[in-house]
C-alpha cells in the first residue's frame, strides 16, 4: 500500500485485480510478485520527493502493483483447503500491523521526517516483502476446475457486502 492514494490508487488497485483475474494465467507468480514489489518500493521511494502530477502517476503505479499482489493473495486463499481460516488470520494480521503503522507513522516517522519519511517506510516495508515473496511464493497455482460461473445468493451477496464494509472500516482506521 501506499499512505495516501492521491484518489487514484485504489480504483487502480481495483482495476488491476479485476484485469489480472481475467487475463492473468496463474503461473509465473513469484517474478510477478517481485516485479509488483519492486514497483512498491520505487513509486513509494520517488513519491517522498515528488509532487504535483508526479504523485498521481506513482500512486497510480503503486496502486496497480498492489493490485497484482492482492490478486496474489486471494489466488492462494481460494486455492487453500482452509481459506476461510487464513483470510480471517490476514485480516486481523492487516487490522494489527496498520495500527501499529498509523501509531507508527504519526509518533515517530512524520513528526521526525515529515511525509517523505512515510513513503520511505512504506517503500522500506515493500523491500522487505520481497524477501518472502523470493523464498515461500509458489511459481504458480494449480488452476480452478473450470466449470460454471456460478454468482452469489442475495444472502451471499449481503455476506459479501457485509465483508467489504468491515475490510473498509480497516482501512479506514
Amino acid at each position: 500500500g501506499n499512505i495516501v492514494f492521491a484518489g487514484i490508487g485504489i480504483p487502480l488497485l481495483a482495476a488491476t485485480l479485476a484485469l489480472a483475474t481475467l487475463l492473468l494465467a496463474p503461473r509465473m507468480l513469484r517474478p510477478l510478485s517481485i516485479a509488483a514489489l519492486v514497483v512498491m518500493v520505487v513509486a513509494n521511494a520517488l513519491t517522498a520527493s515528488s509532487s504535483g502530477n508526479a504523485v498521481l502517476l506513482l500512486s497510480a503505479l503503486n496502486g496497480a502493483a498492489s493490485g497484482v499482489i492482492l490478486w496474489v493473495l486471494v489466488g492462494m486463499l481460494t486455492r487453500a483447503s482452509d481459506g476461510a481460516r487464513l483470510f480471517a488470520i490476514y485480516v486481523t494480521a492487516q487490522a494489527i500491523l496498520a495500527t501499529a503503522l498509523s501509531w507508527a507513522m504519526s509518533l515517530l516517522v512524520l513528526p521526525q521526517f515529515g511525509i517523505a519519511g512515510g513513503y520511505w517506510l512504506i517503500a522500506a516495508l515493500s523491500l522487505l516483502l520481497l524477501v518472502p515473496a523470493t523464498l515461500f511464493l509458489p511459481r504458480s497455482y494449480v488452476p480452478l476446475a473450470a466449470g460454471r460461473i456460478l454468482l452469489p445468493t442475495a444472502l451471499g451477496l449481503a455476506g459479501l457486502i457485509s465483508i467489504l464494509c468491515f475490510l473498509a472500516g480497516i482501512l479506514a482506521l
